[in-house]
């Protein structure tokens, strides 16, 4: 599905492409340099689609998006309170961190890693 989106019709075409990404549905999306594709990591379907566009090596894991401390809870992930409080004074930012993973729920995003 193609979506153009219309400065006047701009909260509605959100809502839109929201429920379309939360369907499973992909996307793409300018990022700071390049455009990529986009998903909800929430949903294993989208990121199975992503990776057959991508063609993308299927052992590589992708970067997951956090906007907060408390999103880790939504992907199972443990930390200890320095870990949390380091990552409240950083995030939301442009900041690339690394977390170790075991929840099998999630075995799609970590691709046979534990991170």
């Amino acid at each position: 599905m193609t979506l153009k989106i219309r400065s006047t019709d701009l909260k509605s075409e959100k809502s839109k492409v929201i429920l379309i990404l939360k369907d499973g549905g992909i996307g793409v999306m300018p990022t700071d340099t390049i455009y990529g594709l986009v998903g909800s990591a929430l949903k294993q379907d989208g990121v199975e689609r992503i990776f057959r566009v991508r063609e993308r090596n299927k052992g590589k894991p992708m970067i997951i998006l956090i906007g907060n401390v408390g999103d880790l809870k939504l992907f199972d992930v443990q930390i200890d309170e320095s870990a949390e409080k380091i990552l409240s004074e950083l995030w939301p930012g442009k900041v690339s961190v690394i977390l170790p993973v075991f929840s099998d729920k999630f075995a799609y995003l970590r691709r046979g890693l534990n991170s």
